[in-house]
């Protein structure tokens, strides 16, 4: 009895790790090759600060997010070519793209206006 208990223990094991160890080599594979997830930031401007090159924009959930650009960061209007920093003052809309460096600071490598100021 003891002999079946242990049998069917270690069947049951690895068929536990057989799964586990199987459905993380599929994760791995349906990942698409050479992208990474980039994470988004949008909502309505609350003060740009030119010489930090800082924006803060609140979200829908009234959560004030800090949005840092470069000079390698892309600035669109409405998804088009053309617009800048100077476009964005308190009030306007943005979508801004690109990797949180920290809980609360995002590094846009994309941000497009999506209102015009008003």
């Amino acid at each position: 009895m003891k002999r079946i208990l242990a049998v069917s223990a270690a069947v049951l094991l690895a068929l536990v790790l057989t799964l586990a160890l199987g459905s993380q080599a599929y994760a791995q594979e349906t990942k698409p090759a050479g992208k990474t997830a980039l994470d988004r930031v949008m909502g309505i401007v609350q003060r740009v600060d030119k010489a930090t090159s800082t924006i803060e924009v609140k979200d829908a959930n009234n959560i004030v997010r800090l949005v840092t650009y470069t000079d390698k960061t892309v600035f669109t209007k409405a998804h088009a070519a053309g617009g800048g920093i100077g476009d964005i003052e308190q009030g306007t809309k943005l979508t801004c793209v690109g990797k949180f460096e920290a809980a609360n600071k995002l590094v846009a490598s994309k941000i497009n206006i999506r209102e015009p100021k008003k």
